[in-house]
């Protein structure tokens, strides 16, 4: 039995395969084909090799092995090298394919192209970004994201040049992917990590955080890259103004802005951007001529839609500051309107400018209007608002009946076109058909059973004051006042709310102080005021808002010097008033003006003294004060000239300054060099009465009768000037 049964082979499959050269033929065999490849085997073929050579010695079976060690050694490092041997010829041709299929506008190949440069560089995100860039623009949007997001992505992985381009395109105004805010953040912050100097990506982070009211980390931002970013410094000192940093700071960063864009000027004139970033940094630097110079130039050279765009907001900008100063700049801002206009004259902004300015007594003539006139008449289809600012342009251009016959097609549309219409009939002379219009606005807004708008209520005012109803205009407004006043306080929910109701409390109040002073000067004109208390009341009940103080001022001034029975009770309140802090070098300029005008010299020394204690810069104050002092006590005659030089400092040659040391040399008995003032004054245009009247005493002292007769017989038949303060 047991010698039909075959052996029993104990062995592993692993001690099969490995060979034995002890063994006798019959046990020895070839492993399985997988079994080659296998790293236990390979081990146990090189383990046995070494072994057997070892102890043998034997030459034969050495060479025998020196193929398997070959193959052994060789061979992994043949794959290696398989894998990562250089493909620069490889790439390169597929580089140039990509190169030619763009060209020649082939997509599809292109992609297919760019798709073997990944697989051959899967490392290279450039590639990648290539690529995806390449799907996105051939509609493959979705395969091109995929890409990107896996290059966006924190990590080793990422790549910045991608991340930017989410970024950026994410503001642009029509993004191929959009982004909320907040991944936009994210993605350059992620930049930023990697390159804390990227240009870039600082630059756009410094954005959202202006945007969020991060003033801090933005000024952090932009301090990075400032160094090798001059253009940068505007930006920078904008934003470190507003955290109040040191002048010092400030100047620095502009100054290198402005070298910056000067250099790149001196380079290429021709570069419009840089032109404009220049003189927005001179402007800012409030060297408001410099940047006027540069703009104008650049106009000289290309009459760009640009730069005449940003003149015009340069005179816009230097009136507002004007204004700001002082109330009394108003002419001289409402010329910066004029030349803004004539550059832009269609720009809503600056025409609300010149109306604004037209309300309060800036006088326009038909040539300075005409370019805007032109420009609204010229647009196809107007709006409400721009007819509405073009029927104002032409009642302050002096032609009231253009503007009404425009408005009579709309006077039905809206109930402010009809009290508009109605003023315009006034300057026409037209009381009786503007008095109709008016009684019908104010039982029009009487009959109205729904609640009137802030709008309604003034427009109501307006009609009533026309009607010289002050008192129930007063009325009506202080009611909306007070109710205006009531309202809920704000909380999270009603801010907006909130903040619409403070805007029409200004509205209310400006109307109503506006009003109080038409009451006043109405009832000041007819001499009904009794009691001069009701008078100074009238005037205090109008400075509910700021707007109307400095004409209250002006008013209280002229009165104060004025002789009549509010004099004494003028002085009073102008005393109040300014004891309770609202006095400054203008304020004290513009009331010794008046006074000076009004020939009260003692009265003008008394607050221009004041004006100069303030400031010993402003040209205006040193010249007013100069006349003053020589016209109250010619004793006071060094000092006036000493001042009166001190304003030709500033103003070398200036014609009104040089009339000034004439009058006060005529009170040092200085008749040549009076002479000579006089006559350069007289050649820069300075033609008045008081020029003429001062050339008459010269030549009288210095015995030209005729001459002086002359100057009088000139004087007299000029048109005495009204009393305005003397300008600069």
């Amino acid at each position: 039995m047991s010698e039909s049964l075959p052996a029993q082979n104990t062995e592993s499959p692993a001690q099969k395969s490995t060979p034995n050269y002890g063994e006798s033929s019959e046990q020895r065999c070839l492993p399985q084909l997988r079994d080659w490849f296998s790293a236990k085997n390979v081990f146990a073929w090189m383990f046995g090799f070494l072994e057997r050579w070892v102890f043998s010695r034997k030459y034969n079976r050495l060479l025998a092995g020196v193929p398997f060690l070959a193959f052994g050694v060789l061979g992994p490092a043949f794959v290696w090298w398989l894998e990562n041997a250089p493909q620069d010829h490889v790439v390169q041709s597929y580089e140039a394919a990509v190169s030619a299929a763009i060209k020649s506008g082939d997509a599809e190949q292109s992609s297919v192209f760019l798709e073997g440069l990944v697989k051959l560089r899967p490392n290279e995100n450039r590639y990648k970004f290539q690529l995806a860039l390449n799907l996105i623009e051939n509609g493959q949007e979705a395969k091109g994201v995929t890409y990107l997001r896996s290059m966006s992505e924190a990590g080793p992985n990422g790549y910045n040049p991608a991340r930017l381009w989410l970024a950026t395109q994410a503001v642009g105004p029509t993004p191929r992917i959009p982004l909320t805010v907040k991944m936009q953040e994210d993605l350059l912050r992620l930049i930023v990590a990697t390159d804390p100097m990227h240009q870039v990506a600082n630059q756009m982070l410094a954005e959202l955080n202006l945007k969020d009211g991060n003033l801090k980390e933005a000024e952090d931002r932009l301090l990075r890259i400032v160094e090798s970013s001059p253009a940068l410094g505007l930006p920078l000192a904008q934003i470190q103004t507003a955290l109040n940093r040191s002048p010092e700071q400030i100047e620095f960063h502009l100054e290198n802005s402005v070298r910056h864009f000067s250099n790149l000027l001196l380079t290429d004139p021709s570069n419009i951007e840089m032109r404009i970033r220049c003189a927005e940094a001179q402007a800012f630097a409030e060297r408001f001529g410099d940047a006027e110079q540069i703009l104008k130039e650049g106009l000289a050279q290309n009459n760009a839609e640009e730069l005449r765009s940003e003149l015009s907001r340069l005179y816009s900008r230097m009136a507002i500051r004007d204004l700001q100063v002082s109330v009394l700049n108003r002419d001289r801002s409402a010329r910066y309107l004029v030349k803004a206009a004539h550059l832009t004259p269609a720009e809503a902004q600056i025409t609300e400018q010149i109306l604004a300015l037209a309300r309060v007594g800036a006088v326009f003539s038909t040539a300075d209007l005409e370019p805007s006139i032109t420009a609204y008449s010229n647009i196809e289809s107007r709006s409400f608002e721009d007819e509405m600012q073009l029927s104002q342009l032409l009642a302050i251009a002096g032609r009231s009946e253009e503007a009404i016959a425009r408005m009579a097609p709309l006077v039905e549309t809206d109930i402010r076109f009809k009290a508009m219409k109605a003023k315009h009939l006034i300057a026409t002379g037209k009381p009786d058909e503007a008095a109709a219009a008016l009684n019908q606005v104010v039982d029009n807004f009487k009959n109205r059973s729904e609640a009137l708008s802030t709008l309604d209520i003034i427009t109501h005012a307006e009609a009533l004051i026309l009607l010289s109803q002050f008192d129930e205009a007063l009325a009506l407004l202080q009611a909306a006042i007070e109710t205006n006043n009531v309202r809920p306080e704000t909380n999270d929910r009603n801010i907006a709310d909130s903040e619409s109701a403070t805007q029409e409390r200004t509205l209310l109040q400006t109307a109503y102080g506006h009003c109080c002073l038409l009451a006043f000067d109405n009832r000041q004109k007819e001499g009904s005021f009794e009691d001069p208390q009701q008078a100074m009341q009238l005037l205090e009940d109008a400075l509910r808002t700021d707007s109307v103080s400095i004409a209250v001022l002006e008013r209280l001034a002229y009165l104060s010097s004025s002789g009549t029975n509010l004099a004494e009770a003028a002085e009073t309140a102008l005393t109040r008033m300014l004891t309770a802090g609202m006095g400054n070098a203008d304020i004290y300029n513009m009331i010794g003006t008046r006074a000076l005008n009004l020939n009260n010299p003692a009265q003008a020394c008394r607050y221009l003294e004041r004006a100069y204690a303030l400031t010993r810069s402003n040209p205006m104050v040193l010249n007013n004060l100069a006349v003053a002092l020589v016209r109250d006590n010619p004793e006071n005659a060094e000092r006036a000239l000493e001042i009166a030089n001190s304003a030709l400092e500033i103003l070398k040659g200036h014609r009104d300054v040089l009339s000034t040391r004439a009058e006060v040399f005529i009170a040092l008995e200085r008749w040549d060099e009076a002479l000579r003032d006089l006559e350069v004054s007289l050649s820069k245009g300075a033609n008045s009465r008081d020029v003429r009247l001062l050339l008459s005493q010269v030549y009288d002292a210095l015995g030209e009768t005729t001459l002086a007769e002359e100057n009088r017989r000139i004087m007299e038949a000029m048109v005495p000037a009204p009393a305005t303060p003397k300008q600069e």
